[in-house]
This record gives structure tokens, C-alpha cells and sequence, in this order.
């Protein structure tokens, strides 16, 4: 998570090569974890990026909720939602 809040910053050109290899790794699995853990309809709006940090940016500013008419529309929504026969609660 501290690759994805900004807290690790990518070590400078003479850093030694060990150190530049460790954060390339880190920033790697943060960026596969981003990748796996949203649907494959979002993975286009991501891919261009080079970050884990540019990645959760940009996703964190497409949904991010900017004001109390969204909120309440998406609490009716929510409120309205019905599990259907034969349906289990996941879906």
C-alpha cells in the first residue's frame, strides 16, 4: 500500500542497483494487484499508466463521489436492490 500512497519514492540513478531492483519489483506486484482487483472494463483506463501510485489516482478521480445528489442516488439504488428467486446473495 505504501507504493500505491506515494510513501516509497522510486530511488535516484546512483542508487545501487539492488535498491533499484527492489522498488522496481514492489512497484510491480502493487501495479498486478491494482490490475487483478478491479474489473476487466477498468483495466483500459489504467493501462497507459506507469505507476501504481498514477494507477490509483486515476481511479480513485473516476469514483470518487463529489456531491450529496450522487450520494443519495446511489443510497435509492442501493435501497432497491432485490435478490430475486433463485438467486443467491452474491449475485
Amino acid at each position: 500500500m505504501d507504493y500505491v500512497q506515494g510513501n516509497i519514492t522510486k530511488p535516484p540513478t546512483s542508487a545501487l542497483v539492488a535498491a533499484k531492483t527492489k522498488y522496481k519489483k514492489g512497484e510491480v506486484k502493487a501495479k498486478k494487484i491494482t490490475r487483478d482487483s478491479i474489473n476487466k472494463h477498468l483495466v483500459a483506463y489504467i493501462s497507459d499508466l506507469n505507476t501504481s501510485k498514477e494507477m490509483y489516482d486515476r481511479l480513485f478521480g473516476m469514483f470518487k463521489i463529489s456531491n450529496a445528489n450522487q450520494v443519495l442516488f446511489l443510497k435509492n439504488k442501493l435501497k432497491d436492490i432485490k435478490k430475486g428467486r433463485g438467486e443467491d446473495i452474491q449475485s
